[in-house]
């Protein structure tokens, strides 16, 4: 398959020049982690990623068998109860990981395949490549019967490729075209778009254009911020701004600080008016993010919406790299936004081995706030997680900020720079235990996933850098995981015996300390304050636990 797979990229450097960065291929990687053989190596490496030496294969991850490790709650209470069953006593092993989320001669391929070329086979076959992130496999999707295969179809015949009209139908003229995004994000963000005659049909066209005219590696904002003009704040706001409301960060929590960052109501509308006409032409993880800007902007067109999820229900969704499949569902969820199918087919393909594999910790995040909003129950998409979560929180420091690259691997951007995966924080394990009983997800599965938690927060409290905490964050998520625990039944005294309470509960405001304490005793675990004789009044607070 291989060598098939570079025959169809013959040619393509003629594309190259439309999709390259000002860079020259070499970047940076951050580099946390020292080989213990080569102590003396920088922390920081500079390296070429067209002359990079391959790395040499690693072995399978092999997982625990699956053998009735989860259950929920009764079907009344979801919205969706997928038919996708956990299969007893599976012996389940993730494969071999890519080395490098993708080279440049896959991505090479990835691009022609998808989104360059139309691969048909006889009989209603299409043939595309997933993304370079789980190793550029093929597959195959059946158009009028819905269908997606990663085992090749018998149809007797090869497959005939038809290149895709990539030129432009945009009338480039006017003011909106006379300016880069940069300087369309300043006039925008002062009030001037109308005392420059732009228009928000004209402003559509031209953020449309911006995403329809190149092919991404990753998704990542610090890539998509320099073309998404109608995003106000970003690196490149004005040092006079940057305290302004217009400079807050793109994921503040603050909805209505939110809503202000972004163009108005009529840009949007032009914008749903156009890419529901135009989907076919961006590609899927552009187009990711052009719906998160809907989401973060508070914006619901429940058309687009719905021609967006049917759009990639049509076989699109392997192609998506590992952030998008996560994104696309939180969009979803954010809006309110239900669309079964869509979730169902993205559960499949996120607990699917070579995914799984893949996934980084803001990935599983994502995707667990997502179905638990929505109610959404897969017990192979959560049985798969409880896998793969632990995997990488055992296998981690929590000293460092970013995953180990041996575990998982980096983001490459367009310039050759790399950057290591964000490491899971104990805000986001908080959130993951709450995802989990919001779903009522119960079983020996989730249970070896909270130990796995609570023993990686026991070591964030110790090692993790002020930069990796948040005051009372370890508190928080012992109040989560008593609440969880006195809802599901879980033995969470058992857990808590080699836990210093007193260590995990440091810097924890009275509030949060109080309601953590609350929990634990739904739990049937007593938390106990006591003075200490002999310290300052400011330090009488010591704790301890008492098994109920």
């Amino acid at each position: 398959m291989s060598v098939m797979l570079h025959a169809a990229c013959t040619g393509l450097n003629v594309v190259d020049s439309p999709y390259f960065s000002d860079g020259e291929g070499t970047g940076q990687v951050a580099s946390y982690y020292k080989s213990k053989s080569k102590e003396s190596e920088p922390r920081r490496t500079w390296i070429s990623a067209s002359r990079r030496a391959p790395a040499a294969p690693a072995a399978p991850v092999a997982l625990a068998p699956v053998s009735g490790r989860i259950a929920g709650a009764a079907p009344g209470y979801y919205r969706y109860v997928s038919e996708d069953l956990v299969e007893e006593d599976q012996q389940v092993s993730l494969p071999v990981m890519s080395q490098d989320g993708g080279s440049e001669e896959e991505y090479q391929e990835y691009w022609a395949w998808n989104s360059l070329n139309i691969r048909s086979l006889s009989d209603g076959w299409i043939e595309r490549m997933a993304h370079p992130q789980v190793n550029c496999e093929p597959y195959w999707y059946h158009e009028s019967r819905g269908i997606t295969t990663y085992q090749c179809p018998a149809t007797g015949s090869t497959a005939q490729v038809r290149p895709v009209d990539l030129s432009s139908d945009f009338f480039q003229d006017g003011p909106v075209w006379n300016y880069t995004p940069f300087e369309l994000k300043s006039i925008m963000r002062e009030g001037h778009a109308d005392d420059f005659g732009f228009s928000a049909e004209e402003l559509a066209r031209r953020a449309c254009y911006e995403f329809e005219s190149w092919l991404p590696r990753v998704l990542s904002w610090h890539d998509y911020q320099y073309r998404c003009f109608w995003f106000f704040g970003g690196k490149d706001t004005s040092e006079k701004n940057r305290e302004s409301s217009a400079s807050k960060s793109f994921f503040s929590s603050d909805a209505e600080a939110s809503r202000q960052l972004f163009a108005d109501d009529e840009f949007f509308e032009a914008c749903t008016r156009l890419l529901c006409t135009r989907l076919e032409r961006m590609h899927p993880i552009n187009l990711t993010y052009f719906v998160w800007t809907y989401a973060r902007a508070g914006v619901y067109h429940e058309e687009l919406l719905n021609a967006v999820a049917d759009h990639f229900c049509k076989g699109w969704i392997p192609t998506m790299d590992r952030c998008s499949l996560g994104t696309m569902v939180w969009n979803f969820s954010k809006l309110e936004f239900r669309h079964d199918q869509y979730f169902e087919l993205s559960a499949q393909e996120l607990y699917r081995p070579n995914r799984l594999r893949s996934l980084a910790p803001r990935n599983f995040q994502n995707s667990m706030i997502a179905f638990s909003k929505r109610k959404h129950w897969n017990a192979k998409l959560l049985e798969a997680f409880c896998r793969g979560i632990p995997r990488l929180l055992d296998n981690h420091d929590p000293k460092f900020p970013k995953t180990n690259t041996e575990v998982l691997f980096s983001y490459t951007c367009r310039d050759g720079s790399e950057v290591p995966a964000d490491a899971f924080r104990i805000g986001s394990l908080t959130v993951i235990t709450k995802a989990f009983h919001e779903l009522r997800a119960r079983g020996p599965a989730v249970e070896e996933c909270m130990k796995s938690m609570l023993e990686y927060v026991r070591r964030s409290v110790e090692r993790s850098p002020p930069m990796m905490r948040e005051p009372g964050d370890a508190s928080n998520f012992l109040r989560q995981l008593g609440f969880y625990a006195g809802e599901s039944g879980m033995d969470l005294c058992s857990m808590l015996r080699h836990i210093d309470l007193k260590e995990m509960c440091k810097n924890a405001s009275d509030r949060v300390a109080g309601q953590m304490q609350a929990q634990m005793a739904r739990a049937n675990v007593k938390v106990e304050l006591c003075r200490s004789p002999g310290f300052p009044a400011q330090w009488w607070k010591h704790w301890r636990w008492i098994a109920g």
